[in-house]
């Protein structure tokens, strides 16, 4: 249901709240120190790399996950964790993705779990 939808904005997530985006983007910014859009975008490159881990192609994550087209997909992957998705083969993927090391702040749990539920929910 997610590829129906495309990816989930900070809109989308503050109209499931019943909350303005302007007011749900200040209310995660207070609480965690960071934009909600910021937020989204790891949730969504933490679910594609659980995909690939699990044995989806890129397609496949890119169509699972919203993304119009895999070459769109492709780009974010690659700017948020330097390195483009893994190939279709499991060595190569196994082996690159073993290579990608996310320094990133701990993600807010109820956040994670709040974005989790708002694009498994869709």
């Amino acid at each position: 249901m997610q590829q129906q939808l495309g990816l989930p904005t900070v809109k989308y997530c503050a109209q499931q709240l019943f909350l303005s985006p302007n007011y749900f983007g200040d209310l995660i910014r207070e609480l965690t120190g960071a934009s909600a859009s910021s937020h989204i975008r790891r949730f969504i490159m933490q679910r594609a790399q659980a995909l690939l881990v699990s044995g989806a192609t890129v397609s496949e994550t890119a169509e699972r996950l919203g993304f119009d087209y895999p070459q769109h997909f492709t780009r974010i992957f690659k700017k948020h964790f330097g390195l483009t998705p893994p190939l279709s083969t499991s060595e190569n993927r196994h082996h690159i993705l073993s290579q990608i090391i996310v320094h990133e702040d701990q993600i807010n749990t109820h956040f994670h779990l709040f974005i989790h539920i708002l694009v498994c929910k869709a």
